[in-house]
């Protein structure tokens, strides 16, 4: 083979060796590939009881009233909130206890717990719960 073949060959693979990184990135990003597949559900909870989730976790809901909260942007509000306890099987240091109100997404390696609504006659959680694959 000629040294200008050998180089064009180079050249080609390091273009191809380019792009297969700039696919892999966008899988990563857009949630694509097999590791970062995104799974939801939306369930309720009653005040003061529990619900398991995927197998792995539990939620459980209580202590519903309305108090004064900041919420994530900075701002003082008024409204409901309740107590969650999140409790992961798999891992215990994932669990913990929040006062979550609607609109709050509470982040764990494995979850995304957001509180969709709070309140109803029953007094309960409505919430959106996302694994990660």
């Amino acid at each position: 083979m000629k040294k200008d073949n050998i180089k064009e060959i180079r050249i080609c693979l390091n273009i191809i060796a380019v792009f297969s990184f700039i696919l892999m990135a966008c899988d990563r990003v857009e949630g694509n590939s097999e590791n970062q597949a995104l799974t939801e559900m939306t369930s309720y909870i009653p005040k003061n009881t529990q619900g398991t989730f995927f197998e792995d976790i539990r939620i459980a809901v209580g202590n519903i009233w309305q108090e004064e909260y900041i919420a994530d942007n900075g701002e003082l509000q008024q409204g409901i909130t309740c107590g969650l306890w999140f409790f992961a099987k798999h891992d215990s240091s994932q669990s913990r206890h929040v006062r979550v109100y609607p609109g709050k997404k509470v982040l764990s390696d494995d979850y995304i717990i957001e509180a969709v609504d709070i309140g109803g006659g029953e007094r309960e959680l409505c919430l959106r719960l996302s694994r990660w694959a």
